[in-house]
């Protein structure tokens, strides 16, 4: 069973997060076996993951970073947190992973933070 993490992320910026999966004995797992991967955010556990705030698979937003040391990363854009127009704090994510055989694991999850950004530029503009 995964013990529960505190991520912190500010509104608006790039985030890599990387992620460590284990086996059942603590050793780093091969990510070769690994078929699909899910990054879930939600203000509850039990909203529906079509309700979730934040939502990342291994097509979108999560890389195999070195597979045979089971090390993957969570690539966040900008705009998954620029929907948040005040300060988060409580919301609920997990990352689950689905092996080759049909099994199901739930390998992380924890409470998220959002805090707001001071500058909200995206862009600086060049000066002449």
């Amino acid at each position: 069973m995964p013990l529960l993490q505190q991520l912190s992320l500010r509104r608006g910026d790039n985030e890599a997060i990387p992620i460590q999966i284990y086996d059942i004995d603590g050793e780093p797992m091969d990510a070769s076996g690994i078929e699909e991967v899910f990054f879930t955010v939600k203000h509850k556990r039990s909203n529906d993951d079509e309700d979730a705030l934040i939502a990342k698979t291994l097509t979108d937003g999560i890389e195999v970073v070195e597979s045979e040391e089971g090390r993957l990363q969570i690539n966040l854009d900008p705009a998954d947190t620029l929907q948040f127009d005040s300060a988060q704090r409580g919301l609920v994510w997990d990352i689950q992973i689905v092996l080759a055989d049909g099994s199901v694991y739930t390998v992380a999850d924890g409470l998220l933070n959002v805090v707001l950004d001071v500058t909200q530029r995206i862009s600086i503009e060049e000066e002449e």
